[in-house]
């Protein structure tokens, strides 16, 4: 089955808090993990201004079983291919992350490592480019 529409990427960034584990009402393994992806803006004066971006990112079924061999934890480094999609619910709509696969960069939290990690193929992307705020913004926030 071929999925047509959806947006790819890549999410790389420390953990910012600890994996949720989790199971769907069907009783299907689902892992959240929460990663700190840093950005910034350029304000009207010509200055950089860093902030920290939180993207939840989900996995489902056999990799969200496989993250558990990990003892993941708040601080590692992880690089994971995305795929975003969205539905509508009432009325509403909602942005979903999920993951597709992933490559730990860096165990941070003091959790021991599997003795051998499995390959991935992780297809190379380009970096995100720097997004300057329009100058007119009027968003609350």
């Amino acid at each position: 089955m071929e999925v047509v529409g959806l947006a790819t990427g890549r999410v790389t960034g420390p953990l910012s808090v600890e994996p949720i584990y989790e199971e769907t009402k069907a009783g299907n393994p689902m892992m959240t993990l929460v990663v700190r992806a840093d950005s910034g803006y350029t304000d009207r004066d010509g200055n950089f201004n860093s902030r920290p971006q939180f993207v939840a990112v989900k996995f489902f079924g056999g990799e969200a079983k496989r993250l558990l061999q990990y003892s993941l934890g708040m601080g590692d480094l992880i690089d994971i291919s995305v795929t975003i999609g969205g539905r509508e619910y009432q009325g509403k709509y909602y942005n979903d992350v999920m993951g597709e696969s992933f490559r730990l960069l860096d165990k941070a939290s003091g959790k021991a490592a599997p003795q051998s990690m499995p390959k991935v193929n992780m297809p190379d992307m380009p970096k995100p480019k720097r997004f300057d705020m329009p100058k007119d913004d009027d968003l609350p926030f």
